[in-house]
């Protein structure tokens, strides 16, 4: 039952953004554990594994400006399309409390 617990934890840890890992790692370092070194490892490959990726993704849109413009222009507009549709949910939701 414990692996399971531990596993899932791992899972879940994996897939947090690169801050929140930083943050439970550190916290996680002055935890006692049963196992002093296994947690710490994972945490540190997982996040190894995020830098790499940023990098990777870096050198891409060094290397060919035209698509990262694109992909950029393209993360803005769904981040300002967001925007303006959760404005539309709050103030439709304003409305009908009044």
């Amino acid at each position: 039952m414990v692996i399971i617990v531990f596993g899932i934890l791992v899972l879940i840890y994996i897939s947090l953004p690169l801050p929140l890992q930083l943050i439970i790692f550190i916290v996680n370092l002055f935890m006692p554990d049963p196992i002093p070194i296994l947690d710490e490892v994972i945490m540190i490959v997982s996040i190894f594994k995020k830098l790499v990726t940023f990098f990777e993704i870096f050198e891409l849109f060094e290397n060919h400006p035209i698509l990262g413009t694109i992909i950029l222009g393209v993360i803005v507009c769904l981040i300002i399309s967001g925007i303006i549709a959760f404005g539309k949910f709050i103030i439709s939701m304003i409305l009908t409390l009044m």
